[in-house]
């Protein structure tokens, strides 16, 4: 391994037991990979959530993710190397209430106790899948880690930041030690397309690009980078959350060159690096309807928990949200539900976006959704959701029907307590 002289440093504990651990372990990591050196880390987005479900060891952060990250019971005195910029994942917890979670006010506190204490080591407290929504934006060739899939993508394939796919363990210790190993999509020979995606569906809305994430994502191989040429119309930063996000339910993906938008992909030439591409994708109409079909409930039928906000609404959308909603009213019984994060929120309250929603009867939830609160949709008969991802994943684990569709036939939903059957 070639190690820079501060690598070297970490490895004979100048900079304490910590920092060692971490970097034999990074080592390890390295050696598995094949990769030969690490660089640093600029950004990184990692969960500091209690995650029972995961690290079934200590009772509070020190404890809990020393001994399931570095096998060894320590103390931090920081979370994020110096030279890095990390905000937190989303979490099982909302930003301000427990109630609306259906959780307890003890549950609560402990999962924020977790939280408060990655702020004291360094993290700034986001709880966004979202993060370039809310100034974390690596440009151009910068190095992140992240443990959001969509993040991946929207990183790789609209920045041009370099990063890879990780888990929580490696995406700790690269916001630890600042290092990574260098390897996959952090070297220019591996970021080329693979395979030209050819269009024949609709790219109008939100959910067209949604439901085309998820199609295309049933198509790929892992390592496959798919090109999307032409036959789309050109979407903004708010679409391209949503098919990033759906992609990433689908595939495991980590690029998607975009020509005109990708900055690797001024044109087809360059998003292929002069090569021929290995194969070509049909997306089609017929495609997408039955990707629809399959994620809705097939009969109609009351609807009781409607969520929206997956990935995180930005200002935009609780804008447009908010202008559907007026003078309408959330039918009593009805739980609605949108995600967001802490400063788009607090813009959305002085803008008067969320009075307005609030005054229809909507929650405006921050830090996590339905996958990650823990007991929010409890005693739900029916939900409706307006992501593929939530509906993809609750599908398997509800025992209710579970309804997809656009924003507008959600709050239409909310207001009458009823899913109808649309084309």
């Amino acid at each position: 391994m070639k190690l820079s002289q501060r690598d070297k440093q970490m490895l004979q504990g100048d900079f304490g037991e910590v920092l060692q651990i971490a970097m034999q372990k990074t080592i390890e990591y390295a050696k598995v990979l094949g990769a030969e050196e690490l660089i640093d880390v600029d950004k990184s987005t990692s969960c500091y959530d209690e995650m029972s479900g995961f690290l079934d060891v200590g009772k509070d952060l020190d404890s809990k993710y020393s001994l399931g990250y570095l096998g060894k019971e320590l103390q931090f005195d920081s979370l994020v190397a110096e030279e890095c910029f990390c905000q937190d994942d989303a979490c099982t917890i909302d930003g301000e209430s427990w109630e609306i979670c259906n959780q307890s006010k003890e549950f609560y506190d402990y999962v924020k106790s977790f939280l408060d204490r990655a702020v004291d080591l360094g993290v700034v407290r986001m709880g966004s899948c979202t993060p370039y929504l809310t100034g974390w934006v690596p440009l151009q060739g910068e190095v992140f880690v992240t443990t959001e899939s969509s993040n991946i993508l929207m990183c790789n394939s609209v920045f041009g930041a370099r990063g890879n796919c990780g888990g929580q363990a490696t995406t700790f210790l690269a916001t630890l030690t600042g290092r990574t190993p260098l390897w996959g999509y952090h070297l220019y020979e591996n970021r080329a397309g693979t395979h030209l995606v050819k269009i024949q569906c609709r790219t109008e809305t939100r959910q067209d690009w949604d439901l085309l994430g998820y199609v295309l994502g049933e198509q790929l191989e892992p390592g496959d980078v798919p090109v999307l040429v032409d036959g789309f119309k050109k979407p903004d930063i708010i679409l391209l959350k949503s098919f990033f996000a759906s992609l990433a339910t689908t595939s495991s993906a980590e690029l998607c060159l975009i020509v005109g938008i990708s900055p690797e992909a001024r044109d087809m030439d360059d998003a292929f690096h002069g090569q021929k591409p290995k194969g070509e994708i049909l997306i089609t109409q017929e495609m997408v309807d039955d990707a629809k079909r399959r994620l809705c409930h097939p009969e109609e039928g009351s609807v009781d928990f409607v969520q929206i906000g997956c990935p995180h609404c930005s200002v935009q959308e609780l804008k447009d949200l908010a202008d559907y909603m007026k003078d309408k009213r959330v039918k009593e019984g009805v739980k609605f539900t949108i995600n967001t994060s802490f400063p788009i929120l607090k813009t959305a309250e002085v803008n008067g976006y969320a009075q307005i929603l609030r005054d229809a009867g909507a929650y405006i939830t921050t830090c996590g959704c339905i996958n990650v609160h823990e007991g929010i949709s409890d005693g739900a008969c029916a939900i409706a959701l307006s992501s593929s991802k939530l509906a993809h994943y609750q599908k398997s684990e509800q025992t209710v029907p579970v309804y997809y569709g656009t924003d507008e036939e959600l709050m239409d939903a909310a207001v009458c307590g009823y899913w109808r059957e649309t084309t």
